[in-house]
């Protein structure tokens, strides 16, 4: 996918990863390419492993010749019909886009990981409650950060 970003619009990364993964340009037009792919294999009826990786190339648009690499990822390790049929477990453990080369006078100097799980109990056919837990390490790709521990619940309704 190939995005043109407007002067002062640029959002590289939908706001995930680092601040200067972000803009890196400082508000300046650019475009970007982005590459990514993901897969998901069912070893079993009861176990699938999954993952994604992506790559961003951006670039000035204007005077400057600055361009960036970022590049993103998880893997997905998957529990259908755990404890319950319709039921699901899940661990998630990945990189949000993180700066790997750059001649624009920003980087990254420390790399972030996501780690998430969680459990769907399906309560009938119409209702679902997810309970889970995820933490950040090295929040912004940077270590003189605290680490991020954020548990949630979702509820989820079909009609």
């Amino acid at each position: 996918m190939r995005n043109y970003y407007a002067k002062g619009n640029v959002n590289l990364t939908g706001n995930t990863g680092s601040f200067e993964g972000t803009d890196p340009f400082d508000g300046e037009p650019s475009s970007a390419d982005h590459i990514n792919i993901e897969a998901q294999w069912r070893i079993t009826d009861n176990f699938q492993l999954g993952g994604w990786f992506g790559s961003t190339f951006a670039r000035t648009e204007g005077d400057s010749d600055e361009d960036v690499t970022l590049v993103f990822g998880a893997l997905t390790l998957a529990f259908p019909d755990l404890v319950k049929e319709g039921s699901l477990g899940g661990i998630v453990f990945g990189v949000p886009p993180v700066i790997t080369n750059s001649n624009a006078g920003v980087d990254d100097d420390d790399t972030s990981i996501l780690f998430e799980v969680f459990y769907r109990f399906q309560m009938n056919n119409n209702i679902a409650i997810t309970p889970g837990l995820f933490f950040v390490t090295n929040p912004n790709h940077d270590s003189d950060n605290d680490t991020i521990w954020v548990g949630r619940v979702r509820t989820q309704f079909r009609f």
